[in-house]
């Protein structure tokens, strides 16, 4: 097939379009990287952060608030998935022995304590989204995150020194609730020395 001089032109032209956007597709991806990386490093378990915030890397870019939002709306909906589940649990009559149900019935109000806290720390996070920082409000995010977090590692507590297969079940699934809020207050701790965006 012989090519005329003329069809050359369009033809490199659109190669070179299908080359850019393909560049500029790595880019994005790499900034949106970069970001959750940054956001991320501020936190403890660094790895859980940047998996369970990466999909909100294009939405958060460098917002403190947003990521702060990010990883409480991680944190608060693996919240109520364990509230359910000891809910369920309980119901299922699944744990046996005295200690081991009363720690139930402890962790169960914990988590329920611990859901309430973080929506509180939503409210404020969707105030200082609108108005912007103050002091106070900041403040009072931390104290609801830290009592947040503070219930979940009593929840743990009651269960101390249990081997039952069920009870690993609950203490494992409690800890990536505790690792998930630990980073949500760690990205909200950011608020206090940041400047806030409106």
């Amino acid at each position: 097939m012989r090519l005329v001089a003329g069809s050359i032109v369009p033809l490199t032209v659109l190669l070179m379009v299908v080359v850019l956007s393909s560049f500029g597709g790595q880019l994005a991806a790499e900034n949106e990287d970069i970001n959750v990386r940054e956001a991320c490093s501020v936190t403890r378990f660094q790895d859980i952060c940047v998996r369970s915030l990466s999909s909100f890397s294009h939405f958060a870019g460098r917002n403190p608030v947003r990521w702060a939002r990010a990883g409480l709306s991680v944190a608060l909906r693996e919240a109520k998935g364990v509230a359910v589940y000891l809910q369920e649990v309980k119901r299922g009559g699944q744990i046996h022995g005295r200690r081991q149900r009363i720690a139930l019935l402890d962790c169960t109000e914990c988590l329920q304590d611990t859901v309430d806290n973080l929506h509180r720390c939503l409210r404020i996070l969707r105030v200082l989204t609108r108005e912007g920082q103050s002091g106070s409000e900041v403040d009072d995010l931390i104290t609801w995150m830290s009592t947040a977090l503070t219930d979940e590692d009593t929840c743990l507590d009651g269960f101390e020194g249990e081997k039952a297969k069920q009870v690993g079940h609950i203490r494992q699934r409690v800890l990536n609730v505790t690792y998930l809020t630990s980073n949500a207050l760690a990205l909200s701790n950011k608020l206090a020395t940041t400047t806030i965006p409106k």
